[in-house]
């Protein structure tokens, strides 16, 4: 069987998109799926296995959480890893590089204006 590991570091667990429309389909249509997401304690529900993330309150915290879910994601061995935020984007590209795995990127809300505010602009 095809497993799927899903990651996220900023969206709640059962996120209406990913949660209900993208893991529970793919449960469905016969794939094994793992999800990496804040939230309270390991459960599996619906056919998707939901590992933990702790909520973070500090910046700090939030910084490491994307070392946590890359650590739990590596320990996945699965054959795709499914990420939703451009913070991840590292993590993916060294799961790119350090797996036979297919990673795909897949960013839902419309990030170009808060990268136009980050963008360095000529003198």
């Amino acid at each position: 069987m095809t497993s799927v590991c899903i990651l996220t570091s900023a969206h709640p667990p059962f996120d209406h998109r990913i949660f209900h429309k993208q893991a529970k389909t793919l449960v469905e249509a016969g794939y094994d799926v793992t999800f990496i997401t804040h939230h309270d304690r390991a459960e599996a529900r619906d056919g998707v296995e939901i590992v933990p993330i702790q909520p973070s309150g500090t910046t700090i915290d939030r910084s490491l959480d994307l070392f946590r879910v890359y650590r739990y994601a590596k320990n996945t061995n699965a054959d795709v890893y499914h990420f939703h935020d451009p913070t991840l984007l590292p993590f993916g590209a060294a799961s790119s590089l350090r797996t036979d795995a297919k990673v795909i990127y897949d960013a839902h809300e419309d990030y170009s204006e808060s990268f136009k505010r980050y963008a360095m602009t000529p003198d």
